[in-house]
Formats: C-alpha cells, sequence, structure tokens
C-alpha cells in the first residue's frame, strides 16, 4: 500500500519511488530486480542531479549492496570511498559507513587482509574516530 501511495505521488520514474521498490525487492531476496531499480536509480540521478550530487553515491551505494556480485559490489564500494574520503572529512559518518561497506564486502569475499583495512586507511582514521567511542 505504501508503494502505491509513493508511485502515485511522486510518479513511476521518480528517484525515491525507484528507490523504495528496490528496496523492498532487495528485502525480499529478489536482488536482480532490486539492482536493475538501483541501476535505473543511479542513471536518472546523473541525468537530473549530476555526477558531484551526494544522492549519487548513495544511489552507487545501494546498487553495490543488491548486486549479488561481491567483485564488481567491491569495486563500486571502493570508488564510492575514494570520492567520500576526497570530499569529506575520514571520520565523517558517510566516509566510515563506505569504509564499513567495503570491510565487509571483502569479508564476503574472504579477503581479511583487505577487511582489516579497507582502502587501506585504517591506520589514518583511527584518531578521528576514537573521541566517538567510549
Amino acid at each position: 500500500m505504501a508503494l502505491l501511495l509513493i508511485q502515485r505521488t511522486l510518479g513511476r520514474e521518480h528517484p525515491d519511488a525507484l528507490t523504495s521498490f528496490a528496496s523492498t525487492y532487495g528485502s525480499l531476496g529478489q536482488l536482480k530486480e532490486a539492482a536493475k531499480l538501483h541501476e535505473g536509480v543511479l542513471e536518472a540521478s546523473q541525468r537530473i542531479l549530476g555526477m558531484g550530487h551526494p544522492n549519487i553515491l548513495m544511489s552507487m551505494n545501494n546498487l553495490a549492496s543488491n548486486l549479488g556480485q561481491l567483485k564488481e559490489a567491491a569495486k563500486l564500494h571502493d570508488n564510492i570511498l575514494e570520492v567520500r574520503q576526497r570530499t569529506l572529512r575520514m571520520e565523517h559518518p558517510d566516509a566510515l559507513s563506505s569504509m564499513n561497506n567495503l570491510a565487509e564486502t571483502y569479508q564476503s569475499l574472504g579477503q581479511m587482509k583487505e577487511a582489516a583495512e579497507p582502502g587501506g586507511n585504517a591506520d589514518n582514521i583511527g584518531n578521528g574516530v576514537s573521541k566517538y567511542i567510549d
């Protein structure tokens, strides 16, 4: 019911509507359908917002999380992390989230060394992050 309301309110092609549909498919384990919709969101967002907009990175993250292809997901997460490291402080929540997503993907691939230091910056953020941890 909520998805129908979103579709009626925003339109079927609106990125928020597509993201809602894609998230539902992902939650149901239908990763191919979710990835296809997330690709649509990414394309629409790039066209509407331009490549520099933060929502583009969120769309890339959503796609990577629903690809079902870990090697491709790792590449996307790595690209997202690179951009966030260039544009945000290392201790920014979005940069840390990207680092975590990349580490989890490496862990799923069995690449424990890479998972321990995603982006090669684990030592660099320790001091900045420690102020948030008891």
